[in-house]
């Protein structure tokens, strides 16, 4: 609020931020409380102030409520994943996605993938998610979407020899995939910075036998589905889902698409973001919130 220079790099001191430009200090609630060139006492610094966003920390990430009136801001969910006291978990934090975090959120809605993109590719070039993806080779006779009280409840139904129905985890409401990946429980949460590029933050969590104590979070930097020349390969379940969804362009024409019956997910989904927009726009409170 003085010359207009970004806080960005501003510097964490006892009790604020000072502003590395001419120094000037505000503390967590958005208040100036030094002005390095300015008498002591100065009722001009009183008048300074600006946006503060209150942060809660959890299983060692940081959850920052962003909306018009910090004294309404909502629960901090505890799901499973971040609650539990019986594991250890660890956070993989992705290179920036240059596309919209939409497509990428859609694709956690799209059960008939997981066939082709997963299992067929899998066996026919013989890739390492083999393991994997020979689980989702297996006909799907049936698929259902349905909204839940946290996001979107989806099942499939598998025909031939392994014939079973499969209960997935929902799409939380609305940026998280709640994802089992073999003995590890995971959360993927998908964080748009702008309408073309998003950040990808994963937490895993694995049990421990019973007994152990629990283990603390340990940031990790990855970056599991490029060589050294940026190119996508289909080696792990991830590098196959970033390759489609990036190919859709920074921000997909929905207009140019050919829905089907096995697109209902998605298409339940975006009616579902419509609607909760108007909620929101109405004044009340949109899905998931306590």
């Amino acid at each position: 609020p003085h010359r207009c220079a970004s806080l960005f790099f501003g510097r964490n001191e006892e009790g604020g931020i000072r502003c590395v430009y001419h120094g000037w200090k505000f503390d967590v609630d958005g208040n100036c409380v030094e002005m390095s060139s300015e008498p002591p006492g100065s009722s001009f610094m009183e008048k300074v102030k600006i946006k503060a966003y209150p942060v809660k920390e959890c299983a060692g990430l940081l959850f920052a409520y962003m909306g018009p009136d910090p004294a309404k801001a909502p629960l901090l969910p505890r799901w499973d994943v971040l609650a539990r006291d019986d594991a250890k978990r660890n956070i993989i934090v992705l290179p920036i996605h240059n596309r919209n975090w939409l497509q990428i959120q859609e694709n956690t809605v799209d059960t008939i993938h997981t066939y082709y993109l997963h299992g067929h590719m899998s066996v026919m070039k013989n890739l390492p998610t083999l393991a994997q993806g020979g689980y989702f080779y297996r006909p799907i006779t049936g698929f259902d979407w349905a909204v839940c009280r946290w996001g979107i409840e989806k099942t499939c139904t598998y025909g031939g020899d392994k014939s079973e129905l499969e209960v997935r985890p929902p799409l939380l409401f609305p940026n998280i995939l709640r994802i089992p990946e073999g003995p590890i429980e995971a959360l993927h949460f998908r964080v748009p910075v702008d309408d073309v590029n998003t950040n990808l933050y994963w937490l895993n969590c694995r049990p421990l036998q019973k007994g152990a104590k629990k283990q603390d979070v340990a940031p990790i930097w990855d970056n599991p589905w490029a060589n050294e020349e940026g190119r996508y390969i289909p080696d792990q379940l991830n590098a196959q889902d970033m390759m489609v969804m990036i190919s859709q362009g920074d921000i997909t024409d929905h207009t140019t698409e050919n829905l089907v019956e096995g697109d209902r997910g998605v298409v339940l989904y975006r009616r579902t973001l419509l609607a909760e927009i108007e909620k929101v726009e109405r004044g009340e409170d949109p899905l998931g919130v306590i």
